[in-house]
């Protein structure tokens, strides 16, 4: 129901995953930690463990392009591929300077890339038996990558610049352009919609879309909760100052623009806080909070003059 509505699904692992690739509605595979790997045929009612050659390999990503190949990307400059659905997987040649690959993509049997922990973007014209880094960006690590066609994709990830965290290609990788996203989170994944639209998440519920190279729109942002914490942000709208109250101890306070932007931040051991925001301009902000316990809690506010 397009999101409305969604229904947990059992995995018969407590390990951590970091990748889940679906085919179709009813095939796919879920990997993590220490070469955890499971397959489904049924839309997740039922999983079978699946093995890799090694135990000591950590499945970053899970990319296939059919029913029966398919390839993971992770740990220790390793790529496997299958192509039996996961029967059997066969490590392929070592892909260079990656280091761990991030993020995994292949755009037919033969033509394929790879992103790294240190910034590498890699690509392969033969299935993965050889390797080429064409470029390396100014970020790391490339959490972010998300082709639409064979030439045209986007690359983000983390960095302190955050002028310089996502970039673009039209040649299939061979030249890269800054993109300038004003977006002050780590990039954490995107996805291409079009051939110029771009969706992007990051840090603390923040999705923005990049329609083309110099027009980026917010389109939302979402307001994460911890479900325990009782928390008032008063008054919203609000001018000169607001004041916020925590039914636990709040550790760490910043306020962002709709850019992501760090304009306000401190570090606290009390449940109140009295913050100035006279110094700010009129528009909408993101209120972000680390509390005691761990977790995280953000709201938006409207600043008025």
């Amino acid at each position: 129901d397009g999101g409305l509505n969604w229904t947990n699904v059992n995995i018969p692992t407590s390990t951590t995953l970091y990748s889940v690739f679906f085919i179709t509605p009813q095939t796919g595979w879920a990997g993590g930690l220490n070469s955890t790997l499971y397959r489904t045929i049924n839309g997740g009612i039922s999983w079978t463990q699946q093995t890799l050659p090694t135990s000591t390999f950590n499945v970053d990503d899970i990319y296939f392009v059919d029913l029966a190949v398919g390839y993971i990307a992770g740990w220790q400059n390793k790529f496997y591929k299958t192509t039996n659905s996961g029967g059997t997987w066969t490590q392929m040649s070592t892909v260079p300077s990656i280091n761990n690959g991030m993020k995994v993509q292949f755009l037919n049997a033969d033509t394929g890339f790879i992103s790294s922990s240190f910034g590498y973007f890699t690509k392969t014209t033969d299935g993965g038996n050889t390797w080429t880094n064409t470029f390396q960006f100014t970020f790391s690590p490339v959490y972010g990558m998300h082709f639409y066609d064979i030439n045209n994709g986007f690359c983000g990830g983390g960095t302190v610049n955050w002028d310089s965290k996502m970039f673009r290609t039209s040649d299939g990788g061979t030249t890269w352009q800054n993109t300038h996203l004003p977006f002050a989170y780590d990039i954490n994944g995107l996805y291409m919609t079009d051939t110029n639209s771009v969706y992007v998440c990051g840090d603390y519920g923040s999705i923005i879309h990049y329609g083309d190279s110099v027009s980026p729109v917010i389109s939302n942002i979402e307001t994460v909760t911890d479900e325990a914490a009782v928390i008032t942000v008063s008054p919203n709208p609000a001018s000169e100052q607001i004041y916020i109250t925590c039914n636990q101890l709040i550790t760490e306070m910043q306020i962002k623009d709709i850019t992501g932007r760090t304009c306000i931040s401190g570090n606290y051991h009390s449940s109140e806080l009295i913050v100035n925001t006279s110094g700010l301009n009129e528009s909408v902000y993101i209120v972000c909070l680390k509390l005691s316990s761990g977790n995280m809690h953000t709201q938006k506010i409207v600043l008025r003059r």
